[in-house]
């Protein structure tokens, strides 16, 4: 356990130190941020959540897999393979977990990360962000919010589904980095919108002994010029979830602890972008 904790930290404080490099805060002008009427907030592809070796090899998790086994849905291990973890979806969640080798053999299906993110059953907690901050946001009479129901993907060289975590990590720093809009919103040109919100999770994941760990960062675009106008990346490293049932009833006890922890997080993000004026 000694070591798989350490293993634990160390990937944490690399998301930390990759965060406090080239993924800086920019807040909105004043002038610009009074300009601003009506929003678009678009979630970004949700990540896997990373689960900890300890966690996912022992109880209640490992009793919980094989109880639920004949159904496990396993992502092909080229795609998602990193210190022994498989991706799997379960509790409509899509998860990086150390599997046994009979749940393995004993899945029913194998698919790609874009089938499972497509399907509507999948629980994507970028949109459930994504609702939170228009929620956050909606609290001022001023602001006018729509929020997507497609999540966009991030640009890539590759396709995110054939990316191991660290580099799907890193394919969304680069949007996170990037001032350049790569995406294309004329759609939203005609429907008099102020600024197009990118919301995203840029990786989270549960620790022993179940410490529950974030990153979000959103990006806020001009619509008319394209400008970059704010960007904030803020993170949780340490809040501590009783691990006990967390995921029956359809890992209902855990979607709340992700709100939980999103929350403060979301208000952060908000507050150095200069949009809570």
């Amino acid at each position: 356990m000694k070591k798989t904790l350490v293993i634990s930290i160390l990937f944490v404080l690399e998301l930390i130190i990759a965060s406090c490099g080239g993924m800086k805060n920019i807040k909105i002008a004043p002038e610009k941020v009074s300009a601003i009427k009506k929003i678009v907030i678009i979630p970004m592809e949700s990540p896997p959540l990373k689960l900890d070796p300890y966690i996912s090899k022992n109880p209640p998790f490992a009793g919980y897999l094989a109880g639920i086994s004949s159904s496990l849905v396993s992502i092909p291990d080229a795609t998602t393979h990193l210190f022994g973890a498989y991706g799997v979806l379960f509790s409509s969640i899509l998860i990086l977990a150390t599997l046994p080798e009979t749940l393995n053999k004993t899945s029913a299906m194998e698919k790609t990360l874009d089938e499972i993110l497509r399907n509507e059953e999948t629980w994507k907690p970028s949109t459930v962000i994504a609702n939170l901050v228009a929620d956050r946001l909606s609290k001022f009479p001023y602001y006018k919010v729509i929020v997507d129901k497609e999540e966009q993907k991030y640009p890539a060289i590759q396709k995110m589904s054939n990316l191991g975590f660290y580099d799907r990590a890193k394919v969304m720093e680069r949007w996170y980095v990037e001032e350049n809009q790569p995406f294309d919103y004329s759609d939203y040109t005609t429907k008099d919108i102020d600024c197009i919100m990118g919301v995203g999770i840029y990786a989270y994941g549960l620790n022993a002994p179940g410490d529950l760990w974030m990153f979000i960062h959103l990006k806020v675009i001009d619509l008319k010029s394209g400008e970059l106008l704010g960007k904030a990346v803020k993170f949780d490293t340490g809040n501590r979830v009783d691990l006990e049932n967390l995921f029956n009833n359809n890992a209902e006890k855990l979607k709340k602890e992700v709100i939980v922890i999103s929350q403060p997080l979301i208000e952060d993000c908000l507050n150095s972008c200069g949009l809570l004026k």
